[in-house]
């Protein structure tokens, strides 16, 4: 089967130490009470957390990651596919896709909020079996055949892409769902899309090993 493996994570703090958490949440609220007018409590929750159980939970991820390293280096995938959505980063509301693919060439990978990027190789021939594949399903989707100044900015994308795959050097198919901007996917429309999309990569990418990747919020 040309699906050899999937993972799902969650992005933004599941790749940062407990000890940046107080920053970037109070960054957060900021950017929230910019948009709403005011800023918003903490939640009960937030507020009970400690550093020493904060550092005791992220031991358990830290782990699994490094267990996603160490199985996608032994799995040697010819690419990984890896689905997220895109918050005003690659895209802004003069064009704004429900569901893209993107079929170009190689990229930079930017997490532009830590100061970190890699130049990360595309897989060609597999986006563009996905698009053909997914039209073909009825899915009406978009595609990009470049990113502005070759930039990768997503950090749906770029966290898993950076803190994840890289090791192993392995190609990257980027995915847009749009999840936070109109006109953002409906959970069925998104669900049957996922379904479309494994029926063809089964059909249509046969001659290859690819790994799926959701990041989610």
């Amino acid at each position: 089967m040309p699906l050899v493996a999937a993972f799902a994570t969650s992005h933004a703090y599941t790749f940062q130490e407990p000890e940046t958490w107080e920053v970037r949440r109070e960054r957060t609220r900021r950017n929230v009470a910019r948009k709403t007018g005011q800023l918003m409590p903490d939640t009960t929750q937030a507020l009970a957390e400690s550093p020493e159980d904060n550092r005791t939970r992220y031991a358990h991820i830290r782990a699994a990651h490094a267990l996603i390293r160490e199985r996608l280096a032994a799995l040697r995938p010819d690419a990984v596919i890896v689905i997220g959505d895109d918050q005003l980063e690659n895209f802004s509301p003069d064009t704004m896709p429900q569901i893209l693919i993107y079929t170009g060439g190689d990229f930079i990978a930017d997490d532009w909020d830590r100061k970190r990027t890699a130049a990360i190789r595309a897989h060609r021939p597999v986006a563009q079996a996905l698009l053909d594949g997914v039209l073909a399903e009825g899915f009406d989707v978009g595609y990009s055949t470049a990113f502005k100044d070759g930039k990768l900015l997503s950090h749906a994308h770029t966290e898993p892409v950076l803190y994840l795959t890289r090791e192993s050097d392995v190609p990257i198919v980027p995915v847009f769902v749009n999840a936070v901007h109109p006109p953002m996917a409906p959970p069925a429309r998104s669900y049957a899309f996922g379904q479309a999309l494994r029926r063809v990569i089964d059909r249509d990418l046969g001659d290859h090993r690819v790994v799926l990747c959701a990041s989610g919020g």
